[in-house]
């Protein structure tokens, strides 16, 4: 069932922690406020939400210890664990150090139902799939099954599915997650034949691969495989983001996740979005269209595109026009050009918005919603966006830059959300440090 922002339940430090509606418009200042103590709750001065700070770097040992991506869940599913992208897992109450998994791991995601379980790709672990002898040479997915009691937490390698025909997989931090009912993941692999590579799921559960699409081979670059593939929430599709373009193999396409068989396309932009769920169930990418505005070019919109058809062409593109008026692609909000953007809707238990976080915009003077955290709601519309903001989330890329040796892109803040929607953790170097903290902030 889908909820609202007033009727979600919040642990007793959060009950003062109230949240408004906020006109997205205007300009709210960003006051001054000490890097807060590890795991003390402090309230927003401008927005009240409440806020911790969850990570402390010198007790981890990393100059950045948070999570990996605005688009990868960072709790467990039960949400008694937090996954870092240094690959240590610190318990969500307490924030203490668990356990760190060790070896060779690519794309590490949690299991979407199981709290215990953690799937990768990579890895030399030994054993037999199906009655098979599972080479090293053979690219595989990985399981990492998790037993705690108490604090102490251990881990287990084991092969969840092998691909002899591969030699490997690719799946990095920008693939997305498993399917809502933790059963289904898309793959790319690299074939041992003749280095093409092809996209498919695999069912994890019954150990079932569907169908495989082949991809196709550029003329100058060689064999090509998308920036990402994700798996629709509710299974349906596999999503493949290519660079921008109307034409097949750009965009966002869409395909039957048994068959392959191409669907549609989302859009025909190459720019950062999340996969989202509204109250009603239904499937979009909600996506920023400042990188490549193909369509709705005259502003900086955030806009949800309908899956699997959430744009329109003709002989020239984008049918703008008919894309809009049919209601495949809804403008929600509009930003200022000079704001990059992440997007996370990860919320899949608890759907119907997501949380945006917007870095950039030093060059042209304070604008509304910059340089902040808000969540905002999938019923939106452009002319009357409905935004909750909840922190001014204090990360400064350019000191990170300049002073620190650090590559800027790591003190984005990267915001996530929670599987039932109550909280949002976000990566910060609160102010001119040369370190990156993350920070869990809840509201009612």
């Amino acid at each position: 069932m889908a909820i609202t922002f007033s009727n979600v339940a919040f642990a007793k430090e959060d009950t003062a922690c109230k949240l408004k509606y906020w006109s997205a418009k205007s300009i709210i200042k960003e006051s001054a406020i000490k890097r807060p103590k590890l795991g003390i709750v402090v309230a927003d001065p401008a927005f009240k939400s409440c806020l911790r700070r969850v990570t402390d770097h010198t007790k981890l040992n990393q100059q950045i210890s948070g999570h990996t991506y605005s688009q990868l869940q960072a709790w467990n599913a039960d949400q008694t664990m937090i996954l870092l992208m240094t690959n240590q897992i610190i318990d969500a109450k307490t924030f203490k150090l668990l356990h760190t998994i060790m070896g060779d791991t690519d794309g590490v995601r949690w299991s979407t139902t199981d709290p215990m379980q953690i799937f990768y790709t990579g890895g030399s672990v030994s054993g037999k799939f199906k009655g098979e002898r599972c080479k090293q040479s053979d690219a595989r997915l990985m399981s990492y099954r998790l037993t705690r009691k108490g604090n102490r937490v251990k881990g287990n390698h084991e092969i969840a599915f092998c691909f002899p025909e591969y030699k490997d997989l690719a799946k990095d931090p920008s693939y997305e997650d498993i399917s809502s009912n933790g059963r289904y993941v898309a793959l790319v692999g690299e074939r041992k034949k003749d280095s093409r590579y092809e996209l498919f799921a695999v069912d994890i559960i019954d150990k079932i691969k569907y169908k495989t699409l082949l991809l196709p081979v550029h003329k100058k670059w060689g064999p090509l495989y998308p920036d990402w593939a994700a798996v629709t929430p509710s299974g349906r599709y596999v999503l493949a983001q290519w660079g921008n373009g109307k034409d097949r193999f750009y965009g966002l396409e869409a395909y039957d996740l048994k068959t392959m068989r191409y669907a549609g396309k989302v859009s025909t932009s190459s720019g950062h979005g999340d996969i989202a769920i509204d109250k009603k169930g239904r499937e979009y990418f909600i996506q920023t269209n400042a990188s490549n505005a193909y369509l709705l070019g005259d502003r900086h919109y955030l806009i949800k595109a309908r899956i699997p058809n959430g744009i329109f062409l003709n002989k020239t593109g984008a049918d703008e026009s008919r894309t809009l008026k049919s209601g495949a692609t809804i403008p929600l909000l509009v930003l200022d050009w000079f704001h990059s953007i992440h997007i996370s809707c990860r919320n899949h238990k608890y759907p119907g918005f997501c949380v945006v976080t917007t870095t950039g915009g030093y060059k042209n003077g304070r604008q509304a919603l910059e340089r902040e955290i808000f969540l905002l709601d999938l019923g939106s519309r452009a002319n009357k966006p409905r935004v909750k903001r909840l922190v001014h989330h204090r990360s400064n890329s350019l000191t990170i830059e300049k002073s620190c040796g650090i590559e800027p892109y790591w003190a984005d803040p990267h915001a996530t959300i929670s599987p039932d929607g109550r909280k949002v953790m976000f990566r910060s170097s609160w102010g001119k440090r040369c370190y990156i903290e993350s920070y869990i902030v809840t509201w009612r």
